[in-house]
């Protein structure tokens, strides 16, 4: 086991492959995004990230970078790995 699976383990993200772990993403970014009323421009402004990349992530496309990711969660508001965490996110939140 690596340094990052304990990391990934640690924070309840775990060994997935990637297509889970992408629309995990997808889901996890909307609904995070939705609770926090804000549309793709929206978050795309305050985020510094495309707003084509961020469609591309909620519909489960690309490979964002750690980079993209991290400024994502930030403008959210949230930490990277609620966007990667396999539970469902409450769109009460």
């Amino acid at each position: 086991m690596t340094s990052r699976d304990t990391i990934c383990a640690s924070e309840g993200v775990g060994m997935r492959d990637f297509d889970s772990c992408r629309l995990t993403l997808a889901d996890n970014l909307r609904a995070l995004r939705e609770s926090a009323n804000l549309t793709q421009t929206l978050l795309s402004e305050s985020s510094g990230v495309a707003r084509s990349q961020i469609s591309a992530i909620e519909r489960g496309l690309g490979n964002p970078s750690l980079s993209s990711l991290c400024s994502i969660a930030n403008a959210l508001g949230h930490d990277v790995c609620d966007l990667l965490e396999q539970s469902k996110i409450s769109i009460e939140e």
